[in-house]
């Protein structure tokens, strides 16, 4: 059985590297595409008014509200799980969460956000053994809303976030606030095992060597933009929290909390276990109305960051909005096979993007040559509303 189990770990990471070897020949292809000027030149018709016309009749732009919150600092770590539906994998990530062992005190926030499945059970027979356990009912607002309702009751002086489709590795609590602690880092930004769900195959990341980090973009690439899998000192969550109603709510990740950060600290060794379902709230989002929102929430979040006082005309912060509003955006918009969707979201990127980050002459990007030359022509692809070098540069990114 054992050796089964590992012939199957291995033809999975097998598959896996030649998956991400056909995004890197894909990509290539793009960027040579992009470097030979293979592709047309072609200026966006549709003028900013109509743009926006086109996208609210699908999706309208929701307001985006965050309150001041207080963390008392009464324990060490709040660990935040959401969880809508999950009976099927709840026990095994409740297992995996209550089974740490710290030398301080943590709690275990469990918000059941309006499930109709039996995970208000699995929730009430784990509150009855583990004191550390809270269980909060919720009517159904999403993940989002979960996840704020979890920031409001929080204790902790650290927050972790973990979803209830997913898992931890035994001692990862302890590993990564000994690495907050010595480092003085705000957040902890682990490697993340993939698990396939039908044999509990889990493909673990290569390990690398931890280091402190101190640049946004290097944070950036280093890990997932997703909530889960970082530890976070609880002070940046203070006047930030996750845009309830819209699709895509984590980008705030990358564009509000990870700004505020002087310092991060990239672990080199997995940290969490991601399992990719039918369920899983990406998948439910990618495939609805909520695409539009991959271009509302980052105009959102630009606001809220000048709030909260983030310096928006950093070139690294300016370099991250133009990689949201080529690639992440046009990923999340072909689905709707329309020309004048994709345009009209180029058209209202552009003139955001005009209106927003003209308060310096020049901006420095970073990466190697080819890399940068992609995010000058990008630049200019806003600049002169060029919507066909635009998406030429989103596929090559």
């Amino acid at each position: 059985m054992k050796r089964g189990k590992n012939m199957l770990a291995y033809a999975a990471r097998v598959a896996l590297f030649f998956k991400q070897k056909k995004g890197q020949l894909q990509n290539r292809k793009q960027r040579k595409i992009l470097e030979r000027g293979q592709y047309t030149k072609e200026t966006a018709v549709i003028d900013t008014t109509q743009a926006v016309q086109v996208l609210e009749k699908i999706r309208p732009c929701e307001k985006a509200e965050c309150e001041e919150l207080t963390f008392r600092g009464g324990c060490a770590v709040s660990v935040i799980i959401p969880v809508y539906n999950a009976a099927g994998t709840l026990s095994k990530c409740l297992d995996s969460v209550c089974g740490q062992k710290l030398t301080q005190d943590f709690e275990v926030i469990c918000v059941n956000d309006g499930s109709t499945d039996s995970s208000a059970d699995i929730l009430s027979e784990y509150e009855k053994r583990y004191p550390e356990l809270v269980v909060i009912e919720e009517e159904n607002r999403g993940g989002a809303g979960a996840r704020n309702c979890g920031l409001q009751k929080a204790e902790g002086k650290y927050l972790f976030f973990l979803d209830a489709d997913d898992f931890l590795p035994q001692g990862v609590l302890q590993k990564l606030l000994d690495d907050a602690q010595k480092s003085g880092a705000e957040i902890v930004i682990g490697k993340t095992a993939k698990c396939l769900t039908s044999r509990e195959i889990i493909v673990k990341p290569r390990t690398e060597g931890s280091r402190e980090e101190k640049s946004l973009w290097s944070a950036r690439k280093y890990g997932m933009g997703t909530p889960w899998g970082k530890l976070y000192k609880a002070s940046l969550w203070k006047r930030t929290q996750f845009f309830e109603g819209y699709g895509f709510e984590d980008s705030i990740v990358y564009l509000d909390i990870y700004p505020q950060c002087k310092k991060f600290y990239l672990e080199g060794s997995p940290s969490y276990c991601f399992r990719s379902g039918k369920n899983s709230l990406y998948k439910r989002q990618k495939n609805s109305a909520k695409g539009i929102d991959a271009l509302w929430i980052v105009i959102k979040a630009v606001q809220h960051a000048q709030e909260i006082g983030v310096d928006i005309y950093n070139s690294e912060y300016y370099q991250l909005i133009l990689w949201h509003l080529s690639t992440v955006m046009y990923g999340r918009l072909t689905q709707f096979e329309s020309r004048e969707i994709l345009e009209s979201a180029f058209v209202v990127a552009a003139e955001f993007i005009s209106k927003t980050f003209a308060g310096k002459a020049e901006y420095a990007f970073v990466g190697d040559e080819s890399e940068k030359e992609i995010y000058r022509l990008l630049e200019k692809s806003f600049q002169e509303r060029d919507f066909g070098t635009w998406v030429q540069c989103s596929k090559a990114l």
